[in-house]
């Protein structure tokens, strides 16, 4: 694991126990329970000490196993509202994902598109055709790779709206609704 994402995972983990902390504090941030503030900051502390420990040996587990295959989760599917319930025998079509596009060289972060069908999705939320890897300049990478977080938002205020046949997927299945 790099030192970049370490404190990635340390931030994370430091969000995660703040927040559990609103469960043990009330609205004036007291503790709810017999405990003092300090034991109440152990606490917290413990909690991101040992997700850390963890997190470092589920990293050395990894690579202990790299004689065999290793899984990386690199595509994730967002759905349109009300896809699960639908019938629409083409609905896969309104799917958009955000693809892992690699590690940029200088934050050491990983960067993610928004794609629908070979576009994808600038920062301004326009669809652009994606070229070839060797065609892609930074000016490119600027407005269309995103961190994991921003793809995802782009990617769920974008799937409601994305077309086919100049359709929405309601729209899609409003039509077959009306019997049209």
């Amino acid at each position: 694991m790099t030192k970049t994402e370490l404190s990635e995972f340390e931030r994370g983990a430091g969000a995660a126990a703040e927040a559990m902390r609103l469960y043990l504090v009330d609205e004036n941030e007291a503790p709810m329970y017999e405990m003092s503030v300090s034991e109440l900051d152990s606490f917290e502390a413990g909690a991101v000490a040992d997700a850390l420990a963890d997190e470092r040996r589920r990293v050395e587990h990894e690579g202990e196993e790299k004689n065999g295959p290793v899984v990386v989760p690199s595509v994730h599917r967002v759905l349109p509202t009300g896809y699960a319930g639908s019938g629409l025998v083409d609905k896969h079509y309104f799917e958009v994902t955000v693809e892992w596009r690699g590690t940029d060289p200088e934050t050491q972060l990983d960067r993610w598109a928004v794609m629908h069908m070979g576009h994808c999705l600038s920062v301004d939320g326009v669809w652009e055709y994606e070229p070839l890897p060797s065609s892609r300049d930074e000016e490119f990478k600027r407005r269309f790779r995103f961190s994991f977080e921003d793809a995802l938002r782009l990617a769920t205020s974008a799937v409601d709206s994305v077309t086919i046949n100049g359709r929405t997927f309601t729209q899609c299945e409003e039509r077959i609704a009306a019997g049209s």
